[in-house]
């Protein structure tokens, strides 16, 4: 036979505070971990800065738009070989910012660099994308500010060949500064 417990008032009240005392944990467990769960998944702000230099300069080296070299007879465009008379030319730059048909790009700007291997020496030719806004960002990219007004700096390097127009193939070095803004 079972023989129930029986308590006065004052017994009953500090069970049952002893018994809430797990229930208050696990609540404020349970409470904390929902917020936590949906302040990570809130995202406030997303840098793309990175991304956007990236797409650039992918774009740029092959896009049959931009200076890679266009066999004339077939439309084939071959990424990592760059046209070396598009390099020597002087509308260079009027040919890679109408490849990007952006009027006034206020997002990013780049320093274009080719170095060109001869047999005696070696030579460098910059072009400079956005030329204005990388003339206003290119002092700010030194210094370290974060936030809204400073520019991130994205500098990649490729080795590529030059496609002479009789046919010869150069090896040389493309470097590219592109300066985007927050």
């Amino acid at each position: 036979m079972l023989h129930k417990m029986r308590y006065c008032r004052k017994g009953m009240q500090s069970t049952d505070f002893i018994l809430t005392i797990p229930r208050l944990i696990f609540t404020v467990v349970v409470v904390l971990t929902i917020v936590f769960l949906v302040r990570m998944f809130i995202v406030q702000e997303v840098d793309i800065s990175d991304t956007q230099s990236k797409v650039f300069v992918k774009s740029l080296l092959y896009s049959p738009y931009a200076i890679t070299y266009v066999d004339p007879e077939t439309g084939r465009s071959y990424p990592g070989v760059i046209d070396l008379s598009l390099v020597k030319d002087d509308g260079l730059r009027d040919r890679i910012e109408n490849s990007f048909r952006i009027s006034t790009n206020r997002l990013l700007a780049a320093n274009i660099t080719f170095f060109v291997e001869n047999r005696t020496q070696f030579n460098k030719r910059s072009v400079l994308y956005n030329e204005p806004m990388y003339k206003r960002w290119k002092p700010l990219s030194k210094l370290d500010v974060d936030g809204e007004g400073g520019v991130d700096t994205y500098s990649e390097s490729y080795y590529v060949l030059f496609r002479a127009i009789d046919g010869r193939v150069i090896p040389g070095l493309m470097k590219v500064e592109v300066i985007s803004s927050r």
